[in-house]
């Protein structure tokens, strides 16, 4: 499946100036003449002055690159781009409007000077998704001079949806219906359990560094199965040895589970490395993501850390109730169908009952606890 539209655009202005925009320029052109003559001579002299004025007039905008539309299943990403053309002026600012449908999301204005020999090329991108109805993404670009004149151009792309591409989700639900009920039947993101033949182990004891780049850059759940008395502390490292994330803190025996290879709020968090800081004897199984419990039906109970496959809560924004007997505190965190960390849903500490929202694209959930607890939708 393709990326969930993260509408985050950014500007990128092409060089400093391009090549000179070949304009008729428009002039005012007048004349002044001087007559001299004397009454001794029959002879007259008359002289002329010829003054060429440029006449400032609107920049033209061109489409440099705007496709009418665009299908997910081949591209994930949508961009367009303009080239400003100066007609005998000076551009002092540029504005540009993005709209996903209707709906206006940026509005941005930069100012800068161009002057009447330059051009300017400038553009943004973002990324796309599949979804079921399509889109359509829209930005209009309006360019002003220090004369107070101004030109806009519009670019708009359809995305085309499952739907119009006649094409199935993976995350839609199918309805079943009969003479009195609707039935709503989700289908799970993995129907099948990866047997064991799937699982990496490391084990040891004391401190280590663990080459586990054979895991790959999927998401994965690490169990982490750990007998010793003091702390435990289990760090993720990338392919240069640099600390990502600290995977566990731990005092005494333990028995974990966490989400490892997922998407962070701006980067991918890839596990290449584990160091373990320990007196502990270890064991580090990592397992496909496809082991993870099923949120299938209303409720889901547990005890400790989890990762919870929630299929049942992507299509929709939803409330779901959650339920926590410990001293201690309990976390729970959200993720999008491909690792992307969404957002912290619940941060309490003891025993406590609530209810929460989860944002529609919610495929997994990672709880972090050393109680029991309960989630309901």
């Amino acid at each position: 499946m393709k990326k969930l539209l993260i509408l985050l655009l950014f500007v990128s202005f092409c060089g400093g100036s391009s090549e000179t925009a070949t304009v008729e320029d428009t002039t005012t052109t007048s004349t002044s003449s001087t007559s001299t003559s004397t009454s001794t001579t029959s002879s007259s002299t008359t002289s002329s002055t010829t003054t060429t004025v440029k006449v400032p007039q609107a920049p033209v905008v061109e489409l440099s690159e705007c496709y009418e539309e665009l299908n997910p299943t081949e591209t994930d990403k949508w961009s367009y781009e303009v080239t400003i053309l100066n007609r005998n002026s000076k551009i002092k600012a540029l504005q540009y409007v993005v709209y996903f449908n209707e709906d206006e999301i940026a509005n941005e204005r930069d100012s800068f000077i161009v002057n009447e020999s330059q051009n300017k090329t400038f553009g943004l991108n973002t990324d796309i998704s599949l979804t079921d109805d399509g889109y359509t993404l829209k930005v209009k670009t309006v360019v002003f001079t220090v004369d107070d004149l101004e030109t806009e151009m519009v670019c708009e792309t359809r995305v085309l949806g499952a739907k119009e591409l006649k094409l199935p989700l993976s995350s839609d639900t199918t309805t079943t219906t009969t003479s009195t009920t609707t039935t709503t039947v989700y289908t799970p993101l993995f129907p099948e359990t990866p047997d064991s033949s799937t699982w990496i182990r490391f084990s040891g004891s004391g401190d280590d560094i663990l080459d586990v780049s054979s895991i790959g850059d999927e998401l994965q759940i690490l169990y982490i199965e750990a007998t010793g008395e003091r702390n435990f502390f289990a760090y993720s490292l990338d392919e240069n040895l640099e600390n990502e994330n600290l995977i566990t803190a731990l005092t005494g025996n333990l028995s974990d589970v966490y989400l490892i290879n997922y998407e962070g709020y701006s980067t991918k968090e890839r596990t290449v490395y584990v160091e373990i800081t320990s007196g502990h004897t270890w064991e580090l199984v990592f397992k496909p993501i496809a082991s993870a419990r099923n949120f299938e039906s209303d409720v889901i109970e547990g005890s400790g850390d989890d990762v919870i496959e929630a299929y049942t809560l992507r299509d929709n924004n939803n409330i779901i109730s959650v339920t926590h007997n410990g001293e201690n505190n309990f976390f729970l965190y959200s993720f999008d169908c491909n690792g992307g960390n969404k957002s912290l849903i619940v941060a309490e500490t003891g025993s406590f009952t609530g209810n929460y929202k989860s944002d529609k694209g919610t495929c997994f959930l990672e709880v972090t606890s050393n109680g029991t607890w309960s989630i309901s939708r």
